[in-house]
């Protein structure tokens, strides 16, 4: 009965993360992966998959961290235009409040680095609590960075380690899942590189235009 319920989960969790990779924005995409995260929390907790459960557990809030950090940036206009031009602009890139701004996302993303690792620690059980944990590190990067192409194309390798990992602990939903997540991935990957691509190239038929 477990097992059922176990892979009911992974079906809802599926269909979450399908959704979250088709997304341009990243406040979006981070909301559907907190959704996608808590199915996956309870689809690990039937079949007693502690490294996965804490895994999960961590991407849940790290998601709730990133989405509010995302939110937050979009309310106040000025800090979202320091974020987006400081890679091209020096200037702005001395500016205190840029230099506060990541240096607090840089603290948030190294404190849930060291959690992931501490939980993957504590949890270990065989050579395959190693498999969420690695990835649990990789993708907190993923989620971290502002770049959804880079994103997207990290998501669309981890899959391939979380599918072994499903298939070990009979949770077959789960591996199918992380099947469809990593073609999800590479599809929302290329349709935001060519959105992006349109979005540049209209930007510069406007200015032209001037």
């Amino acid at each position: 009965m477990n097992l059922i319920i176990s892979n009911a989960f992974g079906l809802i969790a599926l269909i979450l993360l399908a959704c979250s990779y088709q997304n341009k924005e990243k406040e979006k995409f981070l909301f559907f992966q907190l959704l996608a995260n808590t199915a996956y929390l309870l689809q690990y907790a039937f079949v007693s998959a502690l490294t996965a459960c804490a895994m999960n557990g961590i991407a849940i809030v790290k998601s709730i961290i990133f989405y509010i950090e995302e939110k937050n940036s979009k309310k106040h206009t000025k800090l979202h235009s320091i974020k987006s031009k400081s890679n091209n602009n020096k200037k702005i890139q001395n500016k205190a409040m840029y230099k506060k701004i990541r240096k607090r996302e840089l603290t948030e993303f190294i404190i849930i680095e060291i959690v992931t690792i501490i939980a993957g620690i504590v949890t270990y059980e065989n050579y395959l609590s190693l498999i969420p944990t690695f990835i649990g590190i990789v993708f907190t990067y993923a989620m971290w960075q502002k770049d959804l192409a880079v994103t997207y194309s990290i998501a669309s390798i981890v899959p391939l380690g979380w599918i072994y990992y499903n298939i070990q602990y009979n949770t077959y939903t789960g591996a199918l899942g992380s099947l469809f997540e990593m073609i999800a991935a590479i599809v929302g990957c290329i349709r935001y590189i060519r959105n992006s691509k349109k979005d540049k190239n209209k930007n510069k038929s406007k200015n032209n235009k001037k």
